[in-house]
């Protein structure tokens, strides 16, 4: 996580990360304009802004030269992950994500943007400079991480002011998070072959989908109308999310698109008890 690339590429990046808010941002509002909204779209949706967090957190780490810190790499990977788990948790729970005035989604990648054009205009040597005895790298990490803490407070408090009854479920079913949490610093401290260190990227790429996997759980609980199981083994299926696109979960519309020869097709319905389609022919 050190070395200068061309500059060009920082202000590419810078580019096409902007381009990338905007689309993340406006793809939910177009499907719902056009109608065209549904549980797979939300769940894909989720998926790859999951997996991305880490892809975007390593830039930002190899931008701010972070080097061979594997302390502050791992924790930096933790600052980007664990909110995006805790803001599925609320959706979860609270149906609807209410997004503080400084979050993620925006705020966040501003900043990593701002970090990028900078390093494109003054060069690496940039967060090299050292204030007060820390470099400009970390000290940025470290605000972020300051920030992060409460935002993942707003985001039980928001769980407790509209649906108080769960606040205590929440918290229990955050134990994988906290699980991978205390791996992670481990893996960063106490690893005797120094794993964290020597083998950092790979390590970092590793738990960043472990936590984009319990975040994709969530979501997956989510729009299935599960309960919440943060341990699942075994992946929802295509036919099970097709079942709960109509709002009164009644009938499972795992049709084809009707083409301009008619084409017979037959379904079978959703048990209104269970809400669980048994599948389809065509």
């Amino acid at each position: 996580f050190y070395g200068e690339i061309p500059r060009p590429f920082y202000f590419l990046f810078a580019f096409l990360l902007l381009h990338y808010m905007i689309l993340d941002n406006g793809d939910g509002k177009q499907a719902r304009k056009t109608k065209s909204s549904s549980p797979l779209g939300l769940l894909f949706d989720h998926g790859c802004d999951a997996l991305t967090t880490t892809l975007l957190y390593i830039t930002l780490a190899s931008t701010i030269q972070l080097g061979n810190d594997g302390l502050a790499i791992h924790m930096g990977q933790l600052i980007a992950n664990v909110p995006f788990y805790t803001s599925t948790l609320e959706e979860f729970y609270v149906n609807g994500l209410f997004l503080p005035v400084v979050n993620g989604p925006n705020e966040g990648i501003m900043t990593i943007n701002a970090c990028c054009i900078l390093t494109g205009l003054f060069g690496v040597q940039l967060w090299n400079q050292e204030y007060y005895g820390f470099r400009l790298g970390l000290i940025i990490e470290t605000l972020s991480g300051m920030g992060i803490i409460f935002t993942i407070i707003g985001t039980y408090i928001t769980i407790y002011q509209k649906n108080r009854p769960k606040l205590q479920e929440a918290l229990i079913k955050s134990t994988p998070m906290l699980l991978h949490i205390i791996a992670t610093l481990c893996i960063a401290l106490l690893s005797i072959e120094q794993v964290g260190l020597v083998h950092t990227k790979i390590v970092c790429v590793l738990l960043g989908t472990i936590s984009a996997k319990l975040a994709t759980h969530t979501q997956v609980s989510h729009v299935t109308n599960e309960n919440l199981n943060p341990f699942r083994l075994i992946p929802v299926s295509y036919t099970h999310l097709r079942a709960h696109e109509t709002p009164e979960h009644l009938v499972c519309r795992l049709l084809l698109e009707k083409k301009k020869n008619n084409e017979a097709f037959d379904t079978y319905f959703c048990s209104n008890q269970n809400q669980v389609c048994a599948g389809a022919d065509f």
